[in-house]
């Protein structure tokens, strides 16, 4: 991403130093803000970092809030494969369980996965 240049004058950012979809391009050049091609762009690349450090390992936070809803959303999620798994030993049909439960279940291990390293990176920054 290019150097953010900013008017002095205007208090605006230059408009050739941010990119579509980038937060702050919207209002860029002293635009208004309430373009629906912009806003939609900004929101499918906050939505798409959030996925990305999701399934990266780097969604990082030091907001209790934010970490009980990682770990609600990650029993959320694994919560239909545990169960599914536990009927599909009495009843058979590994397979169904697995194609439908299956992918709903790696996102809830990657929540689970996020939430436990930010609660232990929490914990070193106390620690030190």
């Amino acid at each position: 991403m290019a150097k953010l240049t900013i008017d002095p004058g205007t208090g605006t950012v230059d408009e050739s130093s941010v990119a579509p979809g980038v937060p702050g391009y919207r209002t860029a050049g002293g635009k208004s803000g309430y373009d629906p091609i912009d806003i939609n762009r900004e929101a499918a690349q906050m939505e798409g970092t959030l996925y990305r450090n999701l399934f990266t390992g780097r969604l990082r936070t030091k907001n209790k809030v934010f970490i009980a809803v990682m770990l609600i959303a990650a029993v959320g999620c694994v919560a239909p494969l545990v169960l599914s798994m536990g009927e599909a030993a009495y009843q058979g049909g590994f397979t169904s369980t697995l194609l439908c439960s299956g992918p709903l279940g790696v996102v809830g291990g990657f929540f689970m996965y996020n939430a436990l390293v930010s609660i232990q990176w929490i914990r070193q920054s106390k620690d030190e």
